[in-house]
């Protein structure tokens, strides 16, 4: 049976707040630079295990192409890694073609000691004769795989959290520089301004208005329609959404980011006028925005944003409040997909012997 979007808005603190700690002061204990992952971290006894041999591995997990943007490489990193570390034997991952990503973050800090993936020419060591099979699938094979079962749903979250807790210095920065600049440091809410393609309110729509199996869904559509507002309200943060919402989670008090694609100018404009709202436009604008919906004490994401439930997946691990019920489990919920078997069609495996390099 398909799960459902069970995104429950929160019905003001919770009870992790009930311990007198606000959301400012859980976001000031954010830190980078997370504690490194042990070996089968994912497993469920996570039974000691020695961190596999990334100069000289036996195989490879190549990516095909591109599909979509800047979230949408998110999952197929984690995808990929679910998909090699579990294979057997474990594969390599090759991340070349993630440029933009492997600029912006650390990605070798953040798989070491339980994955390895080659960056670039200098994770490839000459004279390594072990790497003989190569499993290869197209970038939005992998984009839409449903989750790894073996790995379990946390898996993404825990990724990703490790994968944007580490900047490189030229995005921490601007990160940093921008929070000085708008007085955020002692805290701040993150909206997220998405019109995903004018998609927006046909996705919401037919996420909330969906019967999957016996299921349905709950919580956010009861929350819409006893506040008398609709997937509009949603798509478009609205005032008397934002309103309701900041009420809610009792952040009114707190400045207001609002991270955004580019394609709602004018609603854009009015958040920043009535709340008076800033936005970030300098470089790596993507990465800069991802980041800002992390560190906020409160985000008030788009349920039909792959970004926002990302977002909130991480910040949930982080004890960071969202207007999202169980992040958790928010991809399975936003994709329909059942756990199931792993699958990358099309794919082909190489035997490459002496004189038949991958690369």
């Amino acid at each position: 049976m398909k799960l459902a979007l069970a995104l429950a808005l929160l019905p003001g603190v919770s009870a992790q707040q009930l311990d007198g700690i606000s959301n400012s002061t859980r976001r000031s204990l954010f830190r980078w630079d997370p504690k490194p992952l042990p070996p089968n971290w994912w497993e469920p006894l996570s039974r000691p295990g020695a961190a596999p041999n990334c100069s000289c591995h036996k195989g490879v997990f190549r990516i095909s192409g591109s599909y979509g943007r800047t979230n949408n490489m998110l999952i197929e990193l984690t995808h990929a890694l679910a998909f090699s570390v579990t294979h057997t034997p474990p594969l390599m991952v090759d991340l070349r073609n993630m440029k933009d990503l492997a600029q912006s973050f650390d990605l070798r800090a953040a798989t070491q000691g339980w994955a390895c993936v080659v960056i670039d020419q200098r994770d490839l060591v000459p004279g390594c004769t072990n790497l003989y099979h190569q499993r290869e699938s197209s970038a939005r094979n992998v984009y839409g795989a449903p989750e790894n079962p073996v790995v379990g749903d946390s898996f993404r979250a825990n990724v990703l959290k490790q994968v944007l807790l580490r900047p490189f210095e030229p995005l921490r920065k601007a990160v940093h520089t921008f929070e000085e600049q708008h007085g955020l440091t002692n805290g701040f809410t993150a909206v997220h301004l998405r019109a995903l393609e004018n998609a927006c309110v046909a996705l919401l729509k037919r996420q909330l208005n969906t019967d999957y199996g016996d299921v349905r869904v709950p919580g956010y559509v009861q929350f819409l329609r006893d506040a008398q507002m609709d997937a509009a309200d949603v798509c478009d943060m609205t005032d008397r959404y934002l309103d309701e919402i900041l009420s809610r989670a009792k952040v009114k008090h707190l400045p207001m980011v609002v991270a955004h694609d580019r394609q709602k100018p004018s609603r854009l404009g009015q958040i920043s006028r009535r709340y008076g709202a800033v936005s970030y436009t300098g470089a790596m604008g993507v990465f800069v925005d991802v980041l800002l919906l992390l560190r906020a004490s409160y985000m008030i994401g788009n349920p039909a944003s792959s970004m926002s439930g990302n977002v909130a997946c991480v910040r949930s691990l982080l004890d960071l409040e969202t207007n999202f019920g169980d992040p958790m489990q928010w991809w399975a919920r936003f994709t329909g997909h059942q756990a199931g078997e792993w699958n990358t069609e099309p794919t082909r495996a190489k035997l490459a012997g002496p004189g038949n390099k991958l690369w």
